[in-house]
């Protein structure tokens, strides 16, 4: 998986309490970003199945 892009665009990462990347996004331009209930939505997803 290729975690860095070059430039400066917007990226998410969710990361499992094992230090795992679960979640990914990488946006085309400085307003392209995922809705905090989104991201937050993530979180308890991945909270609620990690190890």
């Amino acid at each position: 998986m290729k975690l860095f892009k070059l430039g400066r665009m917007p990226a998410q990462v969710l990361i499992d309490k094992a230090g795992v990347a679960r979640f990914v996004h990488y946006g085309h331009d400085m307003s392209d970003i995922p809705e905090n209930d989104e991201i937050l939505g993530l979180a308890d997803q991945i909270n609620a199945t990690s190890p």
